[in-house]
Protein backbone atom coordinates (compact mmCIF):
# COMPACT_ATOMS: atom_id res chain seq x y z
CA UNK A 1 0.00 0.00 0.00
CA UNK A 2 1.34 3.74 -1.10
CA UNK A 3 -0.80 6.73 -0.01
CA UNK A 4 0.13 10.05 -0.61
CA UNK A 5 1.25 12.14 2.49
CA UNK A 6 -1.36 15.02 2.85
CA UNK A 7 0.57 16.38 6.55
CA UNK A 8 -2.52 14.56 7.73
CA UNK A 9 -3.02 10.78 8.26
CA UNK A 10 -4.65 9.16 5.37
CA UNK A 11 -7.08 6.12 5.90
CA UNK A 12 -7.44 2.88 3.86
CA UNK A 13 -10.50 0.69 4.66
CA UNK A 14 -10.03 -3.54 3.47
CA UNK A 15 -12.34 -6.13 3.82
CA UNK A 16 -11.42 -9.25 4.07
CA UNK A 17 -14.38 -11.84 3.37
CA UNK A 18 -12.94 -14.80 4.78
CA UNK A 19 -13.05 -13.90 8.43
CA UNK A 20 -15.75 -11.46 8.39
CA UNK A 21 -13.93 -8.53 9.84
CA UNK A 22 -13.51 -4.83 8.00
CA UNK A 23 -10.19 -2.81 9.01
CA UNK A 24 -9.35 0.52 9.00
CA UNK A 25 -5.67 1.21 8.47
CA UNK A 26 -4.40 4.88 9.11
CA UNK A 27 -0.93 5.72 6.64
CA UNK A 28 1.18 8.66 7.56
CA UNK A 29 5.02 7.63 8.37
CA UNK A 30 3.74 3.87 8.91
CA UNK A 31 0.91 2.05 8.24
CA UNK A 32 -1.28 0.72 11.42
CA UNK A 33 -4.49 -0.45 12.24
CA UNK A 34 -6.96 2.16 13.71
CA UNK A 35 -9.71 -0.03 14.19
CA UNK A 36 -11.29 -3.42 13.20
CA UNK A 37 -15.53 -5.04 13.17
CA UNK A 38 -17.27 -7.28 12.39
CA UNK A 39 -18.99 -6.66 9.23
CA UNK A 40 -21.77 -9.07 6.73
CA UNK A 41 -21.06 -9.59 3.22
CA UNK A 42 -22.62 -11.31 0.36
CA UNK A 43 -24.58 -14.64 1.05
CA UNK A 44 -22.34 -16.90 -1.71
CA UNK A 45 -18.46 -17.24 -1.13
CA UNK A 46 -16.42 -15.77 -4.18
CA UNK A 47 -16.05 -12.78 -6.37
CA UNK A 48 -19.09 -11.09 -7.59
CA UNK A 49 -19.63 -11.66 -11.17
CA UNK A 50 -22.82 -11.01 -11.97
CA UNK A 51 -25.73 -9.30 -10.73
CA UNK A 52 -27.80 -11.47 -8.22
CA UNK A 53 -25.60 -13.79 -7.49
CA UNK A 54 -25.34 -12.81 -3.97
CA UNK A 55 -21.52 -12.03 -3.99
CA UNK A 56 -19.58 -9.20 -2.89
CA UNK A 57 -17.12 -7.88 -5.42
CA UNK A 58 -12.88 -8.17 -4.77
CA UNK A 59 -10.96 -5.64 -5.74
CA UNK A 60 -10.09 -2.00 -5.02
CA UNK A 61 -13.05 0.40 -5.18
CA UNK A 62 -13.87 4.13 -4.18
CA UNK A 63 -16.99 5.51 -2.21
CA UNK A 64 -19.16 7.73 -4.05
CA UNK A 65 -21.90 9.22 -2.27
CA UNK A 66 -23.23 9.30 1.37
CA UNK A 67 -26.72 8.81 2.08
CA UNK A 68 -28.20 8.98 6.17
CA UNK A 69 -30.97 7.44 7.61
CA UNK A 70 -33.33 10.11 6.84
CA UNK A 71 -32.95 9.53 2.82
CA UNK A 72 -32.89 5.48 3.18
CA UNK A 73 -34.92 2.26 3.68
CA UNK A 74 -34.97 1.06 7.06
CA UNK A 75 -33.14 -1.93 6.33
CA UNK A 76 -30.05 0.24 5.54
CA UNK A 77 -29.67 1.55 8.82
CA UNK A 78 -28.23 4.68 10.00
CA UNK A 79 -26.27 5.77 6.47
CA UNK A 80 -25.10 3.91 3.10
CA UNK A 81 -22.10 4.71 1.32
CA UNK A 82 -22.19 3.71 -2.08
CA UNK A 83 -18.59 1.95 -4.28
CA UNK A 84 -17.75 2.56 -7.93
CA UNK A 85 -18.59 -1.13 -8.30
CA UNK A 86 -18.08 -2.22 -11.35
CA UNK A 87 -15.69 0.28 -12.79
CA UNK A 88 -13.62 -0.15 -15.58
CA UNK A 89 -11.67 -3.28 -15.35
CA UNK A 90 -14.49 -5.38 -13.47
CA UNK A 91 -16.28 -3.87 -16.80
CA UNK A 92 -13.82 -5.51 -19.00
CA UNK A 93 -14.15 -8.45 -17.46
CA UNK A 94 -17.23 -8.93 -18.26
CA UNK A 95 -18.60 -8.31 -14.82
CA UNK A 96 -21.76 -6.36 -13.81
CA UNK A 97 -24.37 -5.51 -11.26
CA UNK A 98 -24.73 -2.50 -9.13
CA UNK A 99 -25.78 -0.99 -5.95
CA UNK A 100 -23.16 -2.26 -3.69
CA UNK A 101 -22.53 -0.35 -0.87
CA UNK A 102 -21.12 -0.23 2.90
CA UNK A 103 -24.56 0.68 5.07
CA UNK A 104 -25.82 -0.10 8.54
CA UNK A 105 -28.71 -2.34 9.51
CA UNK A 106 -32.06 -2.29 11.18
CA UNK A 107 -31.49 -6.05 12.60
CA UNK A 108 -28.60 -8.27 14.37
CA UNK A 109 -25.77 -8.65 12.02
CA UNK A 110 -24.93 -12.13 10.58
CA UNK A 111 -21.88 -13.11 8.54
CA UNK A 112 -22.62 -13.39 5.22
CA UNK A 113 -25.97 -12.20 5.09
CA UNK A 114 -26.20 -9.74 2.41
CA UNK A 115 -26.93 -9.24 -1.75
CA UNK A 116 -23.40 -8.24 -1.71
CA UNK A 117 -23.05 -5.22 0.20
CA UNK A 118 -20.59 -4.95 3.12
CA UNK A 119 -23.30 -4.27 6.18
CA UNK A 120 -22.07 -3.13 9.47
CA UNK A 121 -23.12 -2.21 12.72
CA UNK A 122 -24.99 1.43 12.94
CA UNK A 123 -22.54 2.22 15.80
CA UNK A 124 -19.66 0.93 14.09
CA UNK A 125 -20.69 2.64 10.24
CA UNK A 126 -20.79 6.00 12.07
CA UNK A 127 -17.69 5.52 13.58
CA UNK A 128 -15.98 4.19 10.50
CA UNK A 129 -17.64 7.61 8.35
CA UNK A 130 -15.37 10.18 10.26
CA UNK A 131 -12.54 8.45 8.23
CA UNK A 132 -13.82 8.80 5.11
CA UNK A 133 -13.27 11.10 2.15
CA UNK A 134 -15.14 10.56 -0.72
CA UNK A 135 -13.10 9.60 -3.71
CA UNK A 136 -10.16 9.82 -1.92
CA UNK A 137 -10.65 6.68 0.79
CA UNK A 138 -9.65 3.48 -1.30
CA UNK A 139 -12.07 -0.03 -0.12
CA UNK A 140 -10.05 -2.97 -0.90
CA UNK A 141 -12.14 -6.46 -0.67
CA UNK A 142 -10.25 -9.24 -1.20
CA UNK A 143 -10.60 -12.98 0.61
CA UNK A 144 -7.57 -12.90 2.52
CA UNK A 145 -5.06 -9.98 3.59
CA UNK A 146 -1.44 -11.48 3.03
CA UNK A 147 1.62 -9.24 4.56
CA UNK A 148 5.29 -8.85 3.20
CA UNK A 149 7.84 -9.03 5.48
CA UNK A 150 8.55 -5.62 6.87
CA UNK A 151 11.37 -3.72 4.84
CA UNK A 152 11.02 -5.93 1.65
CA UNK A 153 9.76 -3.98 -1.10
CA UNK A 154 7.21 -4.59 -3.54
CA UNK A 155 9.26 -4.17 -6.92
CA UNK A 156 6.30 -2.80 -8.84
CA UNK A 157 5.85 0.16 -7.11
CA UNK A 158 9.17 2.08 -9.02
CA UNK A 159 7.98 0.82 -11.99
CA UNK A 160 4.37 2.47 -11.79
CA UNK A 161 5.67 5.37 -10.81
CA UNK A 162 8.30 5.16 -14.26
CA UNK A 163 4.97 4.75 -16.36
CA UNK A 164 3.16 7.78 -14.56
CA UNK A 165 6.33 9.94 -15.31
CA UNK A 166 6.40 8.52 -18.91
CA UNK A 167 2.85 9.34 -19.58
CA UNK A 168 3.02 13.05 -18.15
CA UNK A 169 6.34 13.54 -20.36
CA UNK A 170 4.31 12.13 -23.31
CA UNK A 171 1.25 14.12 -22.80
CA UNK A 172 3.41 17.04 -22.61
CA UNK A 173 6.06 16.77 -25.57
CA UNK A 174 5.77 13.47 -26.99
CA UNK A 175 3.52 11.40 -29.26
CA UNK A 176 0.46 9.32 -29.09
CA UNK A 177 2.80 6.09 -29.79
CA UNK A 178 4.98 7.35 -26.65
CA UNK A 179 1.51 7.72 -24.78
CA UNK A 180 0.03 4.29 -26.24
CA UNK A 181 3.72 2.05 -25.07
CA UNK A 182 2.33 2.57 -21.45
CA UNK A 183 -0.66 0.65 -22.29
CA UNK A 184 -1.06 -3.27 -22.85
CA UNK A 185 -1.54 -4.22 -26.72
CA UNK A 186 -4.74 -5.74 -24.80
CA UNK A 187 -6.60 -2.82 -24.35
CA UNK A 188 -6.86 0.58 -26.65
CA UNK A 189 -7.91 3.86 -24.36
CA UNK A 190 -9.91 6.41 -25.95
CA UNK A 191 -7.19 8.19 -28.34
CA UNK A 192 -9.54 10.46 -29.73
CA UNK A 193 -8.23 13.56 -27.89
CA UNK A 194 -4.81 13.46 -29.38
CA UNK A 195 -5.43 15.39 -32.23
CA UNK A 196 -6.72 18.11 -30.15
CA UNK A 197 -4.30 18.18 -27.86
CA UNK A 198 -1.57 17.94 -30.29
CA UNK A 199 -2.84 21.74 -31.88
CA UNK A 200 -3.29 23.13 -28.50
CA UNK A 201 0.71 22.31 -27.32
CA UNK A 202 1.56 23.45 -30.69
CA UNK A 203 0.18 26.60 -30.90
CA UNK A 204 1.38 27.55 -27.35
CA UNK A 205 4.68 26.04 -28.24
CA UNK A 206 4.17 29.15 -31.23
CA UNK A 207 3.78 32.03 -28.55
CA UNK A 208 6.70 30.75 -26.78
CA UNK A 209 5.12 28.40 -23.92
CA UNK A 210 3.97 25.16 -22.52
CA UNK A 211 1.51 22.80 -21.53
CA UNK A 212 2.42 20.76 -18.97
CA UNK A 213 0.85 17.68 -16.58
CA UNK A 214 1.61 17.47 -13.42
CA UNK A 215 0.36 14.24 -11.64
CA UNK A 216 -0.25 14.46 -7.60
CA UNK A 217 -1.11 12.79 -4.57
CA UNK A 218 -0.84 9.53 -6.04
CA UNK A 219 -1.58 5.84 -4.58
CA UNK A 220 -0.98 2.68 -5.47
CA UNK A 221 -3.17 -0.14 -4.05
CA UNK A 222 -2.09 -3.73 -4.87
CA UNK A 223 -4.94 -6.48 -5.24
CA UNK A 224 -3.50 -10.04 -6.23
CA UNK A 225 -1.51 -9.25 -8.98
CA UNK A 226 -3.42 -6.08 -10.37
CA UNK A 227 -2.45 -2.43 -9.32
CA UNK A 228 -4.78 0.35 -8.96
CA UNK A 229 -3.38 3.85 -9.03
CA UNK A 230 -5.20 6.85 -8.34
CA UNK A 231 -3.69 10.81 -8.57
CA UNK A 232 -4.73 14.34 -9.40
CA UNK A 233 -3.68 15.49 -12.97
CA UNK A 234 -2.91 19.49 -13.21
CA UNK A 235 -2.20 21.39 -16.39
CA UNK A 236 0.15 24.10 -16.24
CA UNK A 237 0.51 27.17 -18.65
CA UNK A 238 2.32 29.63 -18.08
CA UNK A 239 3.10 29.28 -14.88
CA UNK A 240 -0.79 29.01 -13.72
CA UNK A 241 -1.85 25.37 -12.39
CA UNK A 242 -5.96 24.11 -12.02
CA UNK A 243 -7.19 20.59 -11.54
CA UNK A 244 -7.89 18.77 -14.63
CA UNK A 245 -9.54 15.85 -12.92
CA UNK A 246 -8.77 12.56 -10.83
CA UNK A 247 -7.48 9.35 -12.88
CA UNK A 248 -7.46 6.06 -11.96
CA UNK A 249 -5.54 3.44 -13.87
CA UNK A 250 -5.82 -0.45 -13.55
CA UNK A 251 -1.94 -1.50 -14.30
CA UNK A 252 -1.24 -5.92 -14.17
CA UNK A 253 1.71 -7.92 -16.19
CA UNK A 254 1.63 -7.80 -19.64
CA UNK A 255 4.01 -10.77 -20.29
CA UNK A 256 7.31 -9.91 -18.63
CA UNK A 257 6.39 -5.98 -18.10
CA UNK A 258 3.99 -4.17 -16.16
CA UNK A 259 1.48 -2.35 -18.85
CA UNK A 260 -1.87 -0.28 -18.13
CA UNK A 261 -4.86 -2.38 -19.18
CA UNK A 262 -7.16 0.19 -17.56
CA UNK A 263 -8.53 3.92 -17.26
CA UNK A 264 -10.75 5.77 -16.03
CA UNK A 265 -11.56 9.20 -14.63
CA UNK A 266 -12.67 8.96 -10.95
CA UNK A 267 -14.01 12.97 -10.14
CA UNK A 268 -13.73 15.36 -13.35
CA UNK A 269 -12.93 18.71 -12.81
CA UNK A 270 -16.26 20.25 -13.17
CA UNK A 271 -19.53 19.25 -15.26
CA UNK A 272 -18.69 22.39 -17.93
CA UNK A 273 -15.50 21.13 -19.08
CA UNK A 274 -16.39 17.60 -19.10
CA UNK A 275 -19.12 19.02 -21.70
CA UNK A 276 -17.45 21.62 -23.70
CA UNK A 277 -14.27 19.30 -24.66
CA UNK A 278 -13.54 15.67 -25.76
CA UNK A 279 -11.02 15.55 -22.44
CA UNK A 280 -10.81 17.56 -19.83
CA UNK A 281 -7.16 18.11 -20.20
CA UNK A 282 -8.18 19.84 -23.26
CA UNK A 283 -10.95 21.87 -21.80
CA UNK A 284 -8.64 22.98 -18.72
CA UNK A 285 -5.90 23.74 -20.78
CA UNK A 286 -7.70 25.74 -23.06
CA UNK A 287 -9.35 27.70 -20.25
CA UNK A 288 -6.03 28.61 -18.97
CA UNK A 289 -4.66 29.60 -22.48
CA UNK A 290 -7.69 31.75 -22.70
CA UNK A 291 -6.78 33.33 -19.51
CA UNK A 292 -3.25 34.19 -20.52
CA UNK A 293 -4.32 35.68 -23.69
CA UNK A 294 -4.91 39.57 -23.74
CA UNK A 295 -7.17 40.08 -26.50
CA UNK A 296 -9.08 37.04 -25.30
CA UNK A 297 -9.44 38.84 -21.70
CA UNK A 298 -10.53 41.98 -23.64
CA UNK A 299 -12.69 40.06 -25.79
CA UNK A 300 -14.78 38.96 -22.68
CA UNK A 301 -14.97 42.56 -20.99
CA UNK A 302 -16.49 44.12 -24.15
CA UNK A 303 -19.02 40.82 -24.56
CA UNK A 304 -19.53 40.93 -20.72
CA UNK A 305 -20.20 44.63 -21.33
CA UNK A 306 -22.94 44.36 -24.01
CA UNK A 307 -24.13 41.68 -22.15
CA UNK A 308 -24.85 43.98 -19.35
CA UNK A 309 -26.15 46.25 -21.06
CA UNK A 310 -28.71 44.67 -22.96
CA UNK A 311 -29.83 43.04 -19.86
CA UNK A 312 -30.63 46.47 -17.85
CA UNK A 313 -28.01 44.94 -15.27
CA UNK A 314 -26.82 47.65 -13.72
CA UNK A 315 -24.39 46.64 -11.03
CA UNK A 316 -22.49 44.46 -13.98
CA UNK A 317 -22.59 47.44 -16.46
CA UNK A 318 -20.45 49.54 -13.76
CA UNK A 319 -18.54 46.70 -12.97
CA UNK A 320 -17.00 47.14 -16.50
CA UNK A 321 -16.03 50.49 -15.80
CA UNK A 322 -13.00 52.15 -14.60
CA UNK A 323 -13.73 54.69 -11.69
CA UNK A 324 -11.87 57.18 -13.78
CA UNK A 325 -14.28 57.04 -16.60
CA UNK A 326 -15.34 60.04 -18.12
CA UNK A 327 -17.80 60.34 -21.21
CA UNK A 328 -17.59 62.05 -24.44
CA UNK A 329 -19.90 64.67 -23.12
CA UNK A 330 -18.15 65.08 -19.72
CA UNK A 331 -19.89 62.98 -17.65
CA UNK A 332 -18.28 61.07 -14.49
CA UNK A 333 -18.79 57.29 -13.87
CA UNK A 334 -21.43 58.37 -11.10
CA UNK A 335 -23.41 60.83 -13.78
CA UNK A 336 -23.05 58.48 -16.79
CA UNK A 337 -24.64 55.63 -14.45
CA UNK A 338 -27.34 57.78 -13.68
CA UNK A 339 -27.98 58.68 -17.38
CA UNK A 340 -28.24 54.77 -18.22
CA UNK A 341 -30.40 53.88 -14.86
CA UNK A 342 -32.72 56.74 -17.03
CA UNK A 343 -32.59 55.09 -20.10
CA UNK A 344 -33.04 51.68 -18.53
CA UNK A 345 -36.79 52.84 -17.32
CA UNK A 346 -37.82 54.62 -20.41
CA UNK A 347 -37.30 51.78 -22.83
CA UNK A 348 -39.02 48.71 -22.87
CA UNK A 349 -36.15 46.37 -24.04
CA UNK A 350 -32.46 47.47 -25.11
CA UNK A 351 -30.63 45.00 -27.27
CA UNK A 352 -26.72 45.77 -28.17
CA UNK A 353 -24.64 43.74 -30.60
CA UNK A 354 -21.40 44.16 -32.36
CA UNK A 355 -19.21 43.04 -35.37
CA UNK A 356 -15.65 41.76 -35.38
CA UNK A 357 -13.39 43.91 -33.05
CA UNK A 358 -10.26 45.47 -33.69
CA UNK A 359 -7.72 45.34 -30.71
CA UNK A 360 -4.57 47.64 -30.80
CA UNK A 361 -2.53 47.19 -26.96
CA UNK A 362 0.10 49.52 -25.12
CA UNK A 363 1.41 49.05 -22.36
CA UNK A 364 -1.03 48.68 -19.52
CA UNK A 365 -4.12 49.97 -22.21
CA UNK A 366 -5.81 49.08 -24.99
CA UNK A 367 -7.72 50.60 -28.18
CA UNK A 368 -11.24 48.54 -29.11
CA UNK A 369 -13.05 49.65 -31.81
CA UNK A 370 -15.95 47.50 -33.30
CA UNK A 371 -19.38 48.35 -35.25
CA UNK A 372 -21.94 48.63 -32.79
CA UNK A 373 -25.78 48.08 -33.08
CA UNK A 374 -28.32 49.40 -30.87
CA UNK A 375 -31.88 48.73 -30.90
CA UNK A 376 -34.55 49.84 -27.91
CA UNK A 377 -38.23 50.01 -27.80
CA UNK A 378 -37.78 53.46 -28.75
CA UNK A 379 -34.48 53.81 -30.55
CA UNK A 380 -32.28 52.35 -33.39
CA UNK A 381 -29.02 53.09 -34.82
CA UNK A 382 -25.46 51.69 -35.83
CA UNK A 383 -21.89 53.48 -35.57
CA UNK A 384 -18.45 52.99 -34.89
CA UNK A 385 -17.42 51.83 -31.59
CA UNK A 386 -14.65 53.24 -29.90
CA UNK A 387 -13.77 52.38 -26.58
CA UNK A 388 -10.12 53.18 -24.30
CA UNK A 389 -9.35 50.64 -21.52
CA UNK A 390 -6.76 50.47 -19.45
CA UNK A 391 -5.43 46.99 -17.07
CA UNK A 392 -6.83 47.96 -13.14
CA UNK A 393 -5.11 45.23 -10.87
CA UNK A 394 -5.20 43.05 -13.45
CA UNK A 395 -8.85 43.80 -14.61
CA UNK A 396 -9.68 45.32 -17.90
CA UNK A 397 -11.80 48.58 -17.52
CA UNK A 398 -13.62 51.03 -19.58
CA UNK A 399 -12.02 54.38 -19.27
CA UNK A 400 -13.40 56.56 -22.32
CA UNK A 401 -15.95 55.71 -25.20
CA UNK A 402 -16.89 57.09 -28.44
CA UNK A 403 -19.59 56.56 -30.81
CA UNK A 404 -20.06 57.71 -34.06
CA UNK A 405 -23.26 57.46 -36.62
CA UNK A 406 -22.58 54.98 -39.50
Amino acid sequence: MELPNFGEPEYAIIVETDTQQLFLYSYGKKVQEVMRMPCSTGKKAGPKWKSGDSKTPEGVYLLKKQYLRKDLAPIYGNRALTTDYPNKLDRLMGKNGHSIWIHGTNKALKARDSNGCIVLQNGDIDRLANYITLDRTPVVITDRITYRPAGQKDPGRPIIHGILSGMAQAVGEGSYHDFLSFFSQRYLPDINWWTQWRVLREKAAAEGTRITLDLKNIYILKHHQTYTVLFDQFISVKGKSAFAGKRKLFVAANSTALKIVGDEYQLLPDRQIALESADPLIGVATRLARSYDPDEQIIRLVDRWLAAWSAKDIDTYRHCYSDAFISADGKNLDAWVAHKKRLNKKYRFIRVTRGKMRIVQQSGSATVTFLQKYRSSGFKASGRKKLVIRNEDGEWKILRETWEKK
